[in-house]
């Protein structure tokens, strides 16, 4: 029982770095989203605020931004939105030609966390356990 449930675990791995490799390598979709409102939440014990900008008029419904795109964009902008394939991550937004957010290296964040997956679940990741 032990044995199936790791094969299957591996196996899951697999999959979801697969899919994280394949929302890197296709092709973006490219959308024309009107702002609806803006959402931040604080994190008390990291002092950490994430800014999140809520959007109308596509497949996307939200993205998480920075806070010079968080106060820049106001309800009721229109902006162009670059998102990724499966994951809809947002790799860009743009206002009258201006980029206001980008995330630069989304597309490689996504094929290395998909390598390190398949590469751990394949067992060309070791890791000794040792903490010297």
């Amino acid at each position: 029982m032990r044995a199936l449930a790791s094969t299957l675990f591996k196996w899951l791995l697999v999959a979801v770095g697969a899919i994280s490799m394949l929302d890197g390598l296709l092709p973006t979709s490219q959308q024309s989203l009107r702002i609806d409102g803006h959402q931040s939440q604080s994190d008390s014990q990291s002092l950490d605020t994430n800014y999140k900008l809520m959007m109308i008029g596509g497949s996307t419904d939200h993205c998480g931004v920075g806070y010079e795109a968080y106060k820049t964009l106001r309800d009721g902008d229109r902006v162009e939105v670059i998102t990724s394939a499966i994951f809809k991550q947002c790799a860009r937004i743009s206002r009258d030609e201006q980029l206001v957010h980008v995330r630069k290296y989304w597309r490689l964040f996504s094929l290395l966390a998909g390598g390190l997956l398949i590469g751990g679940a394949m067992g060309w990741i070791k890791h000794t356990g040792d903490d010297a």
